[in-house]
């Protein structure tokens, strides 16, 4: 994992100074358009910086691919029981489509339904407890499953996305 991690830095480093000597000549261009400067920057300097883009397009494009590598999506048709209450937390679960509702024992009525963008199952993981409701499809509902390695990686490398979830793990708690 950590020579994964130094090649994507050295791979990004490389972009960053491909893009730079680029602008480098557009920038001597622009203070002084010369014959020499028009070509350095027409020939090399746009090279240059088109490579610097491919180059961290393709790092970007690795990195999410690997960070996808656990994704899944699911479907349930309405009434399904997606986790139960009690059991491991082992992923978490985005709705693409349609709508679930959060069930727990005592309560009459759901806790709530959470619709498309919204995410359910991730306190199990946070905490290493078992799952503290039960989830059941609402009406037909299509998820993205995301497995508890890349989920942690996720929560681990993108700082809103631990925000984000940490503002509703302390909305959540108040159920």
């Amino acid at each position: 994992m950590k020579a994964a991690r130094d090649t994507h830095g050295r791979r990004l480093i490389l972009a960053g100074v491909l893009s730079l000597a680029g602008q480098t000549t557009a920038l001597m261009f622009m203070l002084q358009a010369t014959p020499y400067t028009t070509l350095a920057f027409v020939g090399p300097g746009a090279v240059l910086v088109l490579l610097g883009m491919t180059v961290f397009a393709y790092v970007s494009y690795r990195e999410l691919r690997s960070r996808s590598h656990g994704v899944t999506e699911r479907s349930f048709e309405a009434g399904t029981v997606i986790f139960q209450q009690g059991d491991p937390g082992d992923s978490v679960y985005v709705v693409k489509r349609g709508e679930v509702e959060v069930l727990r024992e005592g309560f009459e009525r759901p806790l709530a339904r959470l619709g498309p963008g919204e995410y359910f199952g991730e306190m199990a993981l946070l905490t290493e407890a078992p799952r503290n409701a039960t989830v059941r499809a609402a009406t037909r509902v299509d998820v993205l499953r995301i497995q508890h390695e890349a989920f942690q990686s996720l929560y681990d490398g993108i700082p809103t996305l631990r925000a984000s979830i940490e503002a509703v793990r302390t909305e959540r708690r108040g159920h």
